[in-house]
C-alpha cells in the first residue's frame, strides 16, 4: 500500500484557524515520515487535537492522526503547539485571583527610617502598596513582595517582603503577616540609594496567600520581559522559556576590577550595631571597597577571617556590621551602584572575637568568581601564609 493511500483521511477536513506559528509552518514543504518509516513531501495546513491536515506538492489535501506519524514528526507538532500557546498569551493580563486585591501602588515619602537591603535610610521615597483580602476565609497568612527593574527590564533588586519602618521616634512597625478579610493593609518598599543610582524604572508587586495571588506593575506594562518567581503561576500557558521580549541574564557592562583598601584596626567614631544595641567608639576592623571600570550585577560578598600567632584560623564573620555613615544612612553590605565609588566595610570586634587572642585579620571582597583580599597583621603574616576559602580566586594572589 502506498504512503499516499495510508495517509488518506478518515476524518473531514479540519476547519481550525491557523495560528501564526502554524501559518509559518504551512509555507514549508517538508518530509513527513509514517510510523513504519515511509515518507512523503507535504506542507502543514492545520493542527486539530490529535490529527493534522497536510497538502502534497500537487495540491492534494488530507488528514492524518498523530499516532500514524514518526516520533520525530510528533515532536515537531508538539513544539508547534507549544509555540502557538506562547504566542496566544496576553502578557498584560495575569491570572489574578479575585480574592487578592491590590488596591493601589504609588510613591510615598517616609517621615522616619526604613530598612533597606543594605541597612537603614531616613526620609526617603518608598513604594506604598495597599492590599485587601476578599476571599472566603476570616484570616489568612499573606505576603507582599516587590521586584525592581531598570530601563532595560533587567531585575536589579527583589524585596521578598516589605520593609520594617519607623512609625514615630524609636517605634517601628513590621509588615503585617496575618490579614483579616475585608481590611486594607499598607506595605512599603524603600527606594534606596542603590535603586535610585541604578535608575530603576518599573516595580512589579505580587500579593499572595495560601489560595491565590495577584500581580501588578507600576507603571502599567506587559509582564512578558520581567523575570520573577511567580510568573509561571500567573501565566500558566507559559512554558518557562525566555520569550523574544525577555532579556537574558545580565553581567557587568564591560570588564571590571575589584579594589580593596588597606585593612586596619580602629575605633568607629559613629554609631555601630553592637551586641543588639547601637554603640559609639567601638573597636573594629575596617576597610573600604570599590569596583573600577564597570558596574557588576552579581552579589557582593565581604568576609572577615581571624588567625592566631601560628596563622591558624580561629574566627570569621560572613557579614559586616551595620554602621552609620552619615546623611541619615546606615549600611551593612553595600550594593555597588556606581563604578569608582568607595563603599565602607566594617566588622565590630565584639567580646567573642577579642577573646580569640587573634593576631592577623584578612578581609576578602568577592563578586562572582573574582576576589581581592587585604591583610592586617600584628605578627607580620602575609596573604601567602594564610588559608581561606576565596584564596584560589584571588585576582592578585
Amino acid at each position: 500500500m502506498s504512503l499516499d493511500r495510508l495517509l488518506m483521511p478518515a476524518l473531514a477536513l479540519l476547519l481550525s484557524v491557523l495560528s501564526p506559528s502554524w501559518a509559518d509552518a504551512s509555507d514549508e514543504i517538508r518530509t513527513w515520515t509514517s510510523a513504519d518509516g515511509r515518507e512523503i513531501q507535504a506542507s502543514l495546513l492545520s493542527i486539530d487535537g490529535d490529527s493534522i491536515e497536510i497538502r502534497r506538492s500537487d495540491g492534494f489535501r488530507f488528514s492524518i492522526g498523530l499516532d500514524q506519524l514518526s516520533e520525530a514528526d510528533r515532536e515537531f507538532i508538539e513544539d508547534l503547539k507549544k509555540k502557538s500557546l506562547q504566542e496566544a498569551i496576553d502578557w498584560r493580563k495575569p491570572q489574578n485571583s479575585e480574592s487578592y486585591d491590590i488596591r493601589g501602588v504609588r510613591e510615598s515619602r517616609m517621615s522616619g527610617y526604613i530598612k533597606t537591603e543594605e541597612g537603614w535610610e531616613q526620609e526617603i521615597e518608598a513604594i506604598e502598596v495597599i492590599v485587601e483580602y476578599e476571599g472566603d476565609r476570616n484570616q489568612i497568612q499573606g505576603n507582599v513582595c516587590a521586584y525592581f527593574y531598570d530601563r532595560d527590564d533587567i531585575l536589579i533588586q527583589k524585596y521578598p517582603r516589605s520593609a520594617r519602618y519607623e512609625v514615630k521616634t524609636n517605634e517601628y512597625a513590621d509588615p503585617v503577616k496575618k490579614l483579616t478579610q475585608g481590611e486594607r493593609y499598607e506595605y512599603y518598599f524603600p527606594l534606596s540609594k542603590f535603586l535610585v543610582e541604578r535608575d530603576w524604572k518599573t516595580v512589579l508587586i505580587v500579593f499572595s496567600g495560601p489560595d491565590g495571588m495577584s500581580a501588578e506593575t507600576d507603571p502599567k506594562s506587559s509582564f512578558e520581559p520581567f523575570a520573577f518567581d511567580e510568573k509561571k503561576k500567573l501565566f500558566p500557558a507559559w512554558d518557562g522559556r525566555p520569550t523574544e521580549d525577555s532579556p537574558g541574564p545580565r553581567g557587568p557592562v564591560g570588564d571590571y576590577t575589584l579594589v580593596i583598601d588597606k585593612v586596619k584596626k580602629s575605633k568607629w567614631d559613629d554609631s555601630m550595631w553592637f551586641n543588639e544595641d547601637w554603640r559609639h567608639g567601638r573597636d573594629c576592623i575596617e576597610t573600604r571597597v570599590k569596583v573600577e571600570d564597570a558596574v557588576p550585577f552579581s552579589e557582593v560578598k565581604i568576609h572577615l577571617y581571624l588567625y592566631d600567632k601560628d596563622n591558624r584560623k580561629v574566627g570569621q564573620r560572613k557579614i559586616p556590621s551595620m554602621v552609620h555613615i552619615g546623611n541619615r544612612e546606615y549600611v551593612k553590605v553595600a550594593k555597588i551602584a556606581e563604578e569608582d565609588e568607595w563603599y565602607p566595610a566594617v566588622f565590630a570586634l565584639d567580646k567573642e572575637l577579642e577573646d580569640l587572642d587573634w593576631r592577623t585579620a584578612v578581609v576578602t571582597f568577592s563578586i562572582g568568581d573574582q576576589c581581592v583580599a587585604e591583610v592586617y597583621s600584628r605578627s607580620g603574616a602575609t596573604i601567602e601564609d594564610l588559608s581561606f576559602p576565596e584564596k584560589s580566586h584571588l585576582s592578585h594572589p
